[in-house]
This record gives structure tokens, C-alpha cells and sequence, in this order.
């Protein structure tokens, strides 16, 4: 096949009739001749009679955004292909997040750093073989500031989509999904505590296959963040999809339903698949052992050390009329349950003598905390035995939290004055030190039955313990 056309268009888009009848095809095996006087496409494919010929238009999603080199099918060609493997979902870390990985590249310059990769993560076709990548290979430049604080700043984009393999082969899949190159890495500077945005400890290159077998806090934090922002995907399309019609009413609506079908069954595949390893990993799996280092609120209350046990439960029954943890959720006490938590192991563990190893011996989890009460004391720049200024200060707004855990502890020991907590070393200072532990070792979590709603969100601290 060959048609006449002018050299200087064969880089521009025509119209080349008799060519452009035919149907798109993301395996055929094409490609396009061009000289000064025609374009021929050649089929690499061995043709029977009477089968059809295909194009390729390359790799192309359903509806993708609107980028000149990758025209999505809907918008660009009228039709969507069922089961397109090139669909897939936008990520967005948003303003707040793409400063905080500006303001980390900012850093590192001042280190020495010759260069850091800093790109959007976006769907883009490769033209020798359609697969994914990135689409920059741009790295930053050295000698142009960069303003942390810059309103307006772009977001840190990415997608997930669904393995290929998955269009054929439904069960046995480890890990269904995969996320744009260099967007997880963005996500663990975003999602990073000061305590590892300082130490340097952000993971550049982060595999979130290897969960299981490299797991840090700052990898699952950022998972259970991605999943919570994939949930939210799904709700909106959800409430988007109640308001319309039952039946599409033309061929565009009923393209576009198929992309939204399409969309809700990655983040269905996805977010299910990462719960279920949160889950085995939480311990909620009956066939699996869970991570000790991982600590919900179920956790503290029924296995803490027995030096500690009885007396915190007393004190959440005296100030919070409940040791209940489904009450405790409801009444938003989850953090300040932590922060008494934590006051307590503190006291166990200090004294006139020093830090004491008390639950090495009683269990796996009391082992994993004696280890992490040495980490925090190596981790942070304050000590272990006196609260730094520095801390006091940037907590100021938490000074009321502070006293009601406070007024907790003091109608506790009010009932028992034989309790650990009725001791002059707990003080304001002190509770404001312990919550500023929690929540820069916690993080929000998705829930991990799959429900969606801020309301449905979980609380997990995970003990870092570095190097064991």
C-alpha cells in the first residue's frame, strides 16, 4: 500500500485515505516508510487470505491525558479497546508533597550532590517497543534555585496499572500492579518524619514488591498513604458514576463508561492486594505471623509488658471511662492512648541508673520494644532523659493535648497512687515529648478490611529499631 504525499507533511498529522481505515491494534507487529514521494506501512505479520490488516497507533490508554504524544483513544480516535493494558491511573502528591521534595533536593545540593533526578512519572509510549517509562529523563539543574515555598507548584504525578499478564491470566499474580518509575521515590520524601528526612534514611530506590522482606516505616507508610489515595480515586468514581444514567445514550458515553470500568478495576486489584499484605504483615491473616515492630491500638491493650499492663489500662479506665478499642477510635483518643503508652515504657525503662532493658525477656514484642527505646535515644537529636527546648517549642499548639493527658494520668493515680504513672519525673513537657514521638513514628493507615472514608482510616506505630 502506498499513497502520494508531500515531504514536508511526512512529520505532521494527514489524513491518508485507504490507510486510514484500518483498525487499531497494539500487537500488530508494524512500521512506517517515508520518503520524498510515499508512505507505505509494512506488516511484519504473516497474513492468511481474508484476514483483517491492522494498524498500531502504539501504545495508547483509553482516555489518558491530553499530551500530543500520547492522544488518548477516546478523545484522539472515537473508540476504547476492552481490557486496554496501556489504562491505568493518575497519582498526585499535590503542591504540599512537591515542595517537601524540593525543599530534600535543595538539601542535598548543599551536600555535594552533583544532580537528582526530579521528574513527573507519567504514562508515555516508548516508539521501538510501546512499553512504560519514565517520561523525562531530565535531571535537575544544578545552577537554578529552586524555591521551596513556590506557590503554585506543579504536583508529583504517577500511575499504577495493572500487569499485563492479569488480562490473561487471572489467578497466581504475587504483585498485579505497577507504579510509575520514580513516583514511590518522590512519595518516600514526601511522606518522610523529620527524623529520616534529617537522617538521610529516605529509600531512593524503593521496591514496593520486597514489602515483606526489607519492611522500614517509611516504606509501609508510604503504601498505606498510596492505597488511601487510590480508595479515594475509587470513591469518586463510584459517586461519579450513581449520578448518571443507568445505560449509556451514545457511543461516547458508553467508551467512556468502559474507561471508568476499567479505572475502578486497577484500583480495586490494587488496593486489595496491598490491604492483604498490610494485613498478614498486621498480624489479621490466621495463617501468618505478624511483624511485631507493627503496633496497633488492639496491641497496647491487650500486650503490653506486664510491669506496665495494668496500670495503663487503669489510667485509660479512670480518664477516658473506656478501654475499649473501638470507643477509643470513636472518641479520637487513639494518639493521646499512644503518648500514655509511651510515658509508661519510659518509666519502666529509665531511673537513677539509667536505661533499663526491662522487656527483653517476657516476649517478641517486649524484646522489639526494648529495642526501639534504644533507637529513639540514638535516633533523636534531644535526650532521652530531658526534653529539648527545640521540642517544646515547635509542640506549642499541642499544649492542651498535653493536659488532658495529663489530667488522665493524674485521676489514675488518684484511684491507684501505687501505679508507675504516679511518679514527679511525668510532667507537661514530658507527655509533649511522647506525643511528638508517636506521630512522627505513627501513621495513618487505610482500613484494613477495605472500607473506604476518612472515618474508616486507621493509627499504626511502627518501632524503627535501624539496624538489628
Amino acid at each position: 500500500m502506498s499513497g502520494g504525499v508531500i515531504s514536508r507533511l511526512a512529520l505532521s498529522p494527514v489524513l491518508l485515505p485507504g490507510l486510514d481505515i484500518l483498525n487499531h491494534d497494539p500487537n500488530a507487529k508494524i512500521r512506517w516508510q517515508w520518503t520524498e514521494k510515499d508512505c507505505q506501512i509494512v506488516t511484519e505479520a504473516n497474513l492468511q487470505g481474508r484476514l483483517q490488516i491492522y494498524n498500531n497507533y502504539a501504545t495508547k490508554s483509553n482516555a489518558e491525558r491530553k499530551r500530543a504524544q500520547a492522544a488518548p483513544l477516546i478523545n484522539g480516535y472515537g473508540f476504547s479497546l476492552f481490557r486496554n493494558q496501556a489504562d491505568h491511573c493518575t497519582l498526585s502528591l499535590g503542591p504540599a508533597a512537591t515542595s517537601r521534595i524540593a525543599t530534600y533536593i535543595e538539601r542535598v545540593r548543599g551536600g555535594g550532590a552533583k544532580s537528582l533526578r526530579c521528574q513527573d512519572s507519567i504514562l508515555v509510549p516508548n516508539e521501538e517497543n510501546f512499553s512504560f517509562g519514565s517520561s523525562t529523563t531530565a535531571f535537575c539543574d544544578l545552577d537554578t534555585p529552586i524555591d521551596p515555598g513556590q506557590q503554585g507548584a506543579a504536583p508529583s504525578l504517577g500511575f499504577v496499572r495493572l500487569a499485563g499478564i492479569l488480562y490473561q491470566q487471572q489467578n497466581g499474580l504475587k504483585f498485579p500492579y505497577t507504579f510509575s518509575p520514580g513516583f514511590l521515590e518522590d512519595a518516600s520524601i514526601a511522606f518522610s518524619n523529620q527524623r529520616e528526612f534529617r537522617q538521610d534514611d529516605i529509600g531512593r530506590a524503593f521496591e514496593i514488591d520486597s514489602l515483606e522482606t526489607c519492611l522500614t516505616r517509611l516504606k509501609l507508610h508510604v503504601i498505606c498513604a498510596v492505597v488511601m489515595i487510590l480508595q479515594r480515586q475509587q470513591a469518586l468514581i463510584i459517586q461519579y458514576n450513581s449520578r448518571l444514567p443507568p445505560w449509556p445514550e451514545n457511543d461516547r458515553q458508553f467508551h467512556a463508561a468502559r474507561y471508568r470500568r476499567s479505572q475502578l478495576r486497577i484500583l480495586e486489584i490494587t488496593t486489595s492486594s496491598i490491604i492483604r499484605r498490610v494485613r498478614r504483615l498486621s498480624g489479621l491473616e490466621t495463617s501468618c505471623l505478624r511483624d511485631v515492630r507493627l503496633v496497633r491500638l488492639e496491641h497496647i491493650l491487650e500486650e503490653s509488658p506486664k510491669q506496665l499492663a495494668t496500670d495503663f489500662r487503669a489510667i485509660l479506665h479512670a480518664g477516658f471511662g473506656t478501654r475499649n478499642p473501638e470507643r477509643i477510635r470513636s472518641s479520637l483518643l487513639v494518639e493521646s492512648t499512644f503518648a500514655l503508652w509511651l510515658c509508661g515504657l519510659w518509666l519502666l525503662s529509665t531511673g537513677t541508673v539509667g536505661f533499663r532493658p526491662l522487656f527483653a525477656t517476657e516476649s517478641a514484642f517486649g524484646l522489639k520494644i526494648s529495642q526501639w527505646l534504644l533507637f529513639l535515644r540514638r535516633a533523636y537529636d534531644h535526650s532521652f532523659e530531658t526534653v529539648a527546648e527545640s521540642i517544646l517549642a515547635k509542640l506549642e499548639e499541642d499544649v492542651p493535648l498535653a493536659e488532658s493527658c495529663y489530667a488522665v494520668i493524674k485521676a489514675g493515680v488518684k484511684k491507684k497512687p501505687a501505679s508507675i504513672y504516679n511518679r514527679p519525673e511525668v510532667t507537661h513537657e514530658r507527655l509533649l515529648w511522647c506525643l511528638d514521638i508517636i506521630r512522627e513514628e505513627s501513621f495513618m493507615t487505610p482500613d484494613l478490611d477495605g472500607k473506604f472514608g476518612e472515618e474508616h482510616d486507621g493509627f499504626m506505630l511502627f518501632m524503627e529499631c535501624g539496624t538489628e
